[in-house]
């Protein structure tokens, strides 16, 4: 299981995390989705999938993150989505938190 910004994914594959000098971090993965839906038990799964999730922190108080995320079927592109994620610690027992991601292309396969 991969959560990573954009990225909420079964993946087949490899994923890394690691924390940076000055706040930054870095998450990436890739390999193969995997999809528990029975109607696909013949084979209609991504050829790939991967993605990377950038952020920026300064403990107890914020952390902000950019993340993109490509799936190609057949060898061709399938998915991506990239996004912004939010979360601000002002005072003591308050925690703000917010999402956005846009889905740039979607195209059924089949």
């Amino acid at each position: 299981m991969v959560f990573e910004g954009v990225a909420a994914e079964r993946v087949d594959g490899i994923y890394a995390r690691t924390d940076l000098a000055k706040g930054f971090g870095v998450s990436a993965f890739g390999g193969r989705s995997v999809d528990s839906d029975v109607s696909n038990i013949h084979g209609d799964v991504s050829d790939s999938i991967y993605g990377a999730h950038v952020t920026h922190q300064m403990a107890g108080l914020y952390k902000i993150g950019v993340s993109a995320l490509k799936e190609e079927k057949d060898s061709a592109d399938y998915r991506k989505e990239e996004g912004i994620d939010v979360w601000v610690h002002p005072y003591n027992k308050v925690d703000l938190s917010g999402r956005s991601s846009y889905n740039d292309y979607y195209q059924r396969v089949g």
